[in-house]
């Protein structure tokens, strides 16, 4: 009887806990009563085979707007409409159904719907097992269970829908032109929460263990760092520096002046360098002499030295103007001229384009490295920006260059947007390109040339693109690919610069000046790791989490970085110095945050959980030396 009446009880608990639990819940992804902002459109070759644009009025005409959602034809290609999406929120409401409503264009074959999320550092795409109908020319809601979308080996969304990241609509291979439109995008749930696995550990790669082992023995799955302060192991090179050219919407904008919190933000991540793009900041006044207008290159170069930084005037050779050799050459005398006054005294040359071969890229070169040099022999003068893994074009500027000051190339973890976030991740640690630049420098007779990266991110702008629409960009694996980049590209590397720090789609700054993973990272590094500081001897049991240390003037920082989009636990162990005063840890692992500060015990073994792609400093600071 005690059994029965038990059974009875605990029966209505849990139906009366799952009454409650089961609460209904709707998400709004987007009802489009602001535009299309949040979307992004991307095609392989980057000949704008997608588009979205605002529309009204919506759904049924009960709503102000909806979107229309346009692909050309394509043969043998992709293309793509996104808008990036919070699959933790979806999980946690207990997401069952993916709701819209949808007037198709009366197309046969429809549209290709998918949710891609990021497992183990991987991008991972889930489908749906046939097209959206577009058949239906009249509003109708779509309702599509998430148990229809499978990963590529069949894989079920629902224990991994705390991993998407990005609601998809795609076109691949070949297809006619179509169009339709789409409104309240809803995602309904239970309200009870998904459970999700527990993350796999990165697999452990082994690494030689120092005979004086400073870290016990670490627990099951966790990372082991080591520090030797005693050993150093050169310098760091390369601050965390800023391109400005002026806003894709605001061309004649000068954002340097018009903007005093852009200023401001500029200033506290205090960059050693300002590189100015004379192609977004000069006008051409008379295309037959030519002469041109540098009032707004004048302006930012100002306010840049306001800001006690080092100016680099960037002269590429824009197709706009029409120039050849001479033409350039008149340029570059001009804008030295022009700038004389503010003191400038480094330029790249970036005449390297998709327009020219190497021979007249390396025409162009010398022609305005003659004209530079003539207005003052103690200008500093490089060039070409070709891609750091361009061999041939880099080489063919060592050959053939009258003189070479600096070596200036660009980085993108990937040029054309594509690739997963392993994939680019590994390219900031490998920096394979960077390593070949330096090996051509290195051999060449100048070898005493510094190498400046002086466009360097996430991701490009593509093949045949005009602004960059990747939208890692903004997301928190750009702090860690930041931070990565940082800690490789400065081994090899004189100074690093970002692209571009005046259009938001480049993810350092916001259309509000406030700060984006990138930028935090950028600071962090600027603040903790400062040119000049000593390197030490630092090994990572894994790669999943990236370790660097150095001894700056006031304390002793190790830092972290976690590659991947699982949590990552360190055991760190440091040796060095016999009495610590104080241990401290400045963290970066929520964008909704910023850098938060925290006391560590003082002790030589730290226990550091690090959320996926989070970025950290930790300082040992010792007593004052009597």
């Amino acid at each position: 009887m005690h059994r029965s009446a038990f059974l009875v009880a605990f029966s209505l608990l849990v139906s009366s806990a799952s009454a409650f639990a089961q609460t209904p819940v709707t998400i709004v992804v987007d009802n489009f009563e602001s535009g299309v902002e949040n979307w992004t459109h991307n095609d392989k070759n980057r000949v704008g085979l997608s588009n979205i644009i605002p529309d009204a009025p919506g759904a049924f005409g009960k709503s102000k707007g909806c979107a229309l959602l346009t692909f050309k034809a394509g043969k043998a290609a992709w293309a793509s409409l996104s808008r990036p999406v919070d699959g933790a929120a979806w999980s946690d409401a207990g997401a069952q159904t993916l709701n819209f409503a949808m007037n198709g264009g009366g197309e046969i074959t429809g549209v290709l719907l998918q949710l891609r999320g990021k497992i183990n550092g991987e991008d991972v795409a889930f489908t749906l097992p046939r097209p959206v109908r577009l058949d239906q020319q009249k509003w109708r809601q779509v309702a599509v269970p998430l148990t229809d979308f499978k990963g590529p080996k069949g894989e079920a969304l629902a224990p991994r829908l705390s991993s998407v990241y990005m609601l998809q609509f795609q076109q691949s291979g070949s297809w006619e032109s179509r169009f339709f439109s789409i409104d309240d995008i809803t995602i309904k749930g239970t309200g009870t929460p998904l459970v999700a696995p527990t993350p796999t550990p990165a697999p452990r790669v082994p690494t030689p263990t120092p005979s004086a082992s400073t870290t016990p023995p670490p627990a099951n799955g966790d990372i082991t760092v080591q520090v030797d302060f005693l050993k150093t192991s050169g310098q760091i090179r390369a601050g965390a520096n800023v391109s400005l050219g002026a806003p894709f919407d605001a061309r004649t904008q000068v954002v340097l002046e018009s903007n005093p919190t852009f200023r401001g933000a500029i200033g506290t991540l205090t960059p050693r360098w300002i590189r100015l793009d004379a192609g977004a900041l000069v006008d051409i006044a008379d295309s037959s002499k030519p002469s041109f207008n540098f009032s707004r290159l004048v302006a930012s170069a100002a306010r840049a030295k306001a800001l006690k930084t080092q100016v680099l005037i960037s002269l590429p050779n824009s197709a706009e103007w029409g120039l050849d050799e001479r033409g350039y050459a008149s340029l570059c005398a001009q804008a030295a001229r022009a700038l004389r006054a503010q003191n400038v005294r480094a330029w790249e040359l970036a005449t390297s384009s998709s327009d020219l071969n190497d021979a007249t890229a390396l025409s162009f070169y010398n022609a305005g490295y003659a004209s530079l040099k003539g207005v003052s022999p103690t200008y500093l003068v490089g060039g070409t920006a070709a891609a750091a893994g361009e061999a041939n074009t880099v080489g063919a500027l060592l050959r053939g260059a009258r003189g070479l000051d600096f070596l200036a190339v660009r980085f993108f973890g990937t040029p054309d947007g594509g690739g997963s976030d392993a994939e680019v991740m590994n390219a900031a640690r490998t920096v394979t390109g960077l390593k070949t630049a330096a090996g051509l420098l290195d051999k060449s007779r100048f070898r005493k040339a510094a190498l400046f990266i002086t466009e360097a991110n996430i991701a490009g702008v593509g093949v045949g693109g005009t602004t960059p629409d990747d939208p890692r960009l903004t997301q928190m694996i750009a702090g860690a690919w930041w931070g990565q980049f940082l800690s490789s590209g400065s081994r090899l590397a004189d100074q690093i610069f970002t692209s571009d720090a005046s259009n938001p789609e480049w993810g350092l700054l916001d259309a509000g000046s406030k700060a984006y993973p990138a930028y935090y990272a950028s600071w962090m590094w600027n603040t903790f790791f400062p040119s000049g500081a000593a390197r030490v001897i630092t090994t990572s049991s894994n790669e999943a989490v990236t370790a660097l240390a150095a001894n700056t003037a006031t304390a002793h920082n190790v830092w972290l970085i976690n590659t991947t989009n699982d949590p990552q636990n360190v055991q760190l162990g440091i040796r060095g110095f016999a009495v610590l005063r104080q241990a401290r840890i400045r963290i970066f692992d929520d964008p909704r945050q910023s850098v938060r500060f925290e006391e560590l015990p003082k002790s030589p073994f730290q226990t550091i959980k690090l959320a996926p792609y989070a970025v950290a400093v930790l300082q040992f600071i010792e007593p004052p030396k009597k």
